[in-house]
């Protein structure tokens, strides 16, 4: 048996905020923003965001939890220019100290009052080397910065790039605020990560553009990674094409999984064995098992396309392994 809320009457309402908000000052924290979730499923909206905007304000911008980041987050939903206005002041008067996650909450634009400060924080040795700070730095440059500083956030990136190790999330941030800007180099420079056969920094970059911006104009590089030699970027491009490609992208998955089938089917033995994971340390043999099931899923569980009976078929018939086998007949499912 289910249950219905009924509707408040306006009257009801007025009173039950006003209740709300002269209690407001004996409650916690932590209370008045369970309230607030949970006032949410049947109060309108609007009549909570004086509280929403408090427990922003009372939570600073700079803790990491739930707690904190909560109230911006409702606030973002409910008064999205607000809030971003109330974030970008935050983020001037804190000097760049306001949390990742608050940040990314904005929505996109060009703030070209932030040029200046970001040119001082971009030209700083220190703000590059501080590894959490230039995670709040990028992901200004992501949601706010505008197109004036295309060519430091380029020299940023190209700097990331030629070091050891992967900042992923900072390199993600700054192509993402390339594609967003239409610069004409973001393409290449996507590509030359996804090229890279080094290391498992390419997938990394994937997993998390896939988690802050996403836009179609990804797809054509993403697309030919397929082909990369690097082969858990493929891995992670087969993911990322099953999570955002249209139908038309089909064709160059099958065409990956079956040049693997081609290469391994004197092999496919070892593959049966290969543990999974998904490290830069893993030999060949074990990428190629992760391969094959990464691709698999892609395609038959698509996000924007769905597999005739007859393509299941083909799929489950070329699988080498029992694993792949399993991803064909919807029993495992691989996410990116």
């Amino acid at each position: 048996m289910s249950y219905r809320t009924k509707p408040l009457s306006p009257d009801i309402l007025s009173e039950l905020r006003f209740n709300v908000l002269a209690a407001e000052n004996q409650l916690t924290h932590a209370q008045r923003l369970q309230f607030v979730v949970m006032a949410r499923q049947t109060m309108p909206h609007q009549l909570l965001l004086p509280i929403i905007r408090s427990l922003a304000s009372d939570s600073g911008t700079a803790g990491a939890s739930f707690d904190g980041i909560e109230p911006y987050k409702l606030w973002c939903e409910d008064a999205p220019e607000g809030c971003r206005s109330a974030i970008l002041a935050d983020i001037q008067r804190s000097q760049f100290r306001t949390n990742k996650n608050v940040i990314l909450l904005m929505e996109e634009g060009e703030h070209t009052e932030l040029d200046s400060p970001l040119k001082e924080q971009l030209s700083d040795p220190k703000v590059r080397q501080d590894w959490a700070q230039s995670q709040r730095v990028a992901a200004v440059i992501l949601r706010a910065a505008s197109r004036n500083l295309a060519v430091p956030v380029k020299a940023w990136l190209i700097e990331l790039t030629g070091k050891p190790g992967c900042a992923a999330d900072v390199e993600a941030d700054l192509l993402g605020y390339l594609f967003r800007i239409g610069d004409p180099t973001a393409g290449k420079l996507l590509s030359s990560e996804l090229w890279d056969r080094k290391d498992d920094c390419g997938g990394q970059v994937l997993r998390s553009l896939h988690a802050v911006r996403y836009s179609d104009e990804l797809l054509p590089v993403i697309s030919k990674a397929l082909n990369s030699p690097n082969p858990i970027t493929v891995t992670q491009a087969a993911l990322f094409l099953g999570e955002h490609g249209w139908p038309s992208c089909q064709d160059l998955p099958w065409q990956r999984l079956e040049s693997l089938w081609t290469a391994w089917h004197d092999r496919a033995s070892e593959l049966q064995v290969a543990p999974m994971n998904f490290s830069a340390g893993t030999n060949p043999v074990q990428q190629a098992a992760q391969l094959e099931q990464a691709v698999a899923s892609a395609l038959a569980h698509a996000k924007n396309w769905k597999l005739s009976t007859a393509e299941i078929d083909r799929l489950r018939s070329g699988c080498l392994t029992d694993a792949c086998r399993e991803v064909a007949d919807g029993h495992r499912i691989l996410n990116l």
